[in-house]
């Protein structure tokens, strides 16, 4: 970036860890929503509504993953790619969770908020790691 001309390889980096940290965003406001929407406050979850909030976070991370593998395809490095599949089955767990919020199942606002940090955070780390350490 600071000789002037914007590497692919940013881009396809930094682009899941963008996504996921928009989906992590989301899901941060859920155990807020009611409180939000009593006090009017127009969070982005108070304004798309429960479900659809639920549905633009699962979506999110399914971009991410997939954004991922064809990055891999398009010059990605695989390791890159591979730090972001060891994350999957977090993500997996972080959709469930949400199918489970649009049913009106009880979730554990704790575990919920935890895991999308984890996520975010696991799949930085991972990336990192695979750049710097492992080559």
């Amino acid at each position: 970036l600071q000789s002037g001309h914007p590497s692919w390889l940013v881009l396809a980096s930094a682009a899941p860890l963008v996504i996921f940290h928009y989906a992590m965003l989301l899901a941060l406001e859920f155990p807020d929503f009611l409180s939000d929407e009593a006090a009017g406050k127009r969070t982005l979850l108070v304004r798309v509504g429960r479900r659809m909030g639920a549905s633009m976070h699962n979506a999110l991370i399914a971009l991410g993953l997939i954004l991922t593998a064809v990055a891999s395809l398009a010059g990605l490095p695989v390791r890159v790619a591979i730090s972001v599949a060891i994350t999957a089955p977090l993500a997996l767990w972080q959709v469930i969770s949400m199918r489970r919020i649009q049913r009106g199942e009880p979730v554990s606002f704790q575990l919920l908020t935890f895991g999308a940090v984890a996520l975010f955070g696991l799949t930085a780390y991972l990336m990192a790691f695979s750049f710097w350490v492992i080559g």
